[in-house]
């Protein structure tokens, strides 16, 4: 790692300098757009919509034969800014807007919430992909919100999730839809998540489930995972849920580690990037973190680890649920400011994926680590 100023501007501005005064007299460079500020609101008004009720996302569950249905929340490029807006927000939102015109088609991000979450929890990160011409959808995973804390997890969750990922794509990609987004997103696709969600997102991207966590299961355990196993379940489950449509892959202090192993995240080949921070309690390091790290094996897969930051970092927790994220859990002054921290994962996740969506090289001295956009980031690479 390197320790860097602490003034984002000028470390853009120090970043640009570097990179694309490398790239002067090179035609192929040097004709190129000037690289975009990932830390800084991007170019674009946000619009919000929401979709319930009659107008939810839908779909025949395979694991059970009945059909499924998702509250969805989608932040998005537009050109307008006159309107309502939503109960969260930290920019400017606009409430049921037409999607920006600047462009034909955009790239689509999915974000898993975690247990017992909903859709918005992770809000101010999806207003700042928005801002820079991302369409971002997050659903409500039915049966697992905040209406459902403290229900007991059945079995079927840990496939339900990564098939409302795949859901949603469908959603957007179907060619009878009648709604704003049709025809507007293409084939640029990354999956995103959060603790439960990460866990989700490894599995939209192709990881395995554990053959020991089956076992378990086969010798009676008495846990969620095994709750309501059968064997018609496992014969699915261990038929995978990987999206093949989904290019890149960003899970964010990913839990779940027992059920998929972590070895299962081995068969991912898409790009991933894990985020974690060192001081979260929920999802530690010592027993999600690192084994995920150490058994992710691609060449482009990279490690972004705040150091001061808790699990509650990287959700509206400090702001609405503080008691939360109290014991050094994000919402502490052992922690990283919360804002701080979301804007740095945000910024981190666009350059990765304007690197694997778009083929951008420009932002490989931040992916590689060579330089920081905060003291207390690290960067680990699985690059030779």
């Amino acid at each position: 790692m390197i320790r860097t100023i602490r003034s984002f501007h000028w470390l853009w501005c120090l970043l640009l300098i570097i990179v694309q005064g490398c790239a002067h007299g090179d035609d192929e460079q040097s004709g190129s757009e000037p690289l975009a500020d990932p830390f800084q609101v991007g170019p674009f008004a946000i619009g919000q919509t929401t979709y319930e009720g009659d107008e939810e996302v839908r779909y025949l569950d395979p694991m059970t034969g009945t059909e499924r249905g998702l509250r969805m929340v989608v932040w998005y490029p537009t050109d307008e800014t006159r309107g309502g807006s939503p109960l969260f927000q930290r920019e400017d939102v606009t409430l049921d807007v037409s999607v920006s015109q600047t462009l034909n088609t955009y790239p689509l991000i999915v974000f898993s919430h975690g247990a017992s979450g909903f859709a918005e929890a992770s809000y101010m990160l999806m207003e700042r992909w928005a801002s820079h011409g991302f369409i971002v959808a997050a659903p409500d995973h039915t049966g697992d919100t905040a209406a459902n804390d403290g229900d007991p997890r059945p079995t079927e969750m840990y496939s339900w999730r990564p098939l409302d990922v795949s859901a949603v794509i469908d959603w957007f990609q179907a060619s009878d839809a009648s709604h704003r987004f049709k025809g507007r997103v293409d084939d640029r696709i990354l999956v995103s998540g959060h603790s439960y969600g990460g866990y989700t997102t490894f599995l939209s991207a192709g990881a395995s489930f554990s053959d020991a966590a089956f076992a378990d299961c086969i010798e009676g355990a008495n846990n969620a995972f095994c709750r309501t196993m059968t064997p018609e379940y496992e014969a699915r489950m261990r038929e995978g849920f990987g999206d093949s449509r989904v290019k890149a892959v960003v899970p964010i202090a990913a839990g779940n580690s027992y059920e998929l192993g972590p070895e299962g995240v081995a068969d991912i080949s898409v790009p991933t990037m894990m985020i974690t921070g060192a001081l979260d309690r929920n999802c530690s390091e010592e027993a999600h973190g690192d084994p995920y790290w150490d058994a992710l094996n691609g060449n482009d897969d990279i490690r972004v680890q705040l150091l001061t930051a808790g699990h509650h970092t990287f959700t509206l927790t400090c702001d609405v649920f503080s008691d939360l994220g109290q014991n050094d859990n994000g919402c502490t002054d052992a922690n990283i400011e919360p804002e701080l921290g979301q804007n740095i994962t945000a910024a981190y996740v666009l350059a990765f994926a304007w690197k694997h969506l778009d083929g951008v090289v420009g932002y490989e001295p931040l992916l590689s680590g060579a330089t920081s956009l905060d003291e207390s980031v690290v960067v680990y690479t699985k690059s030779p």
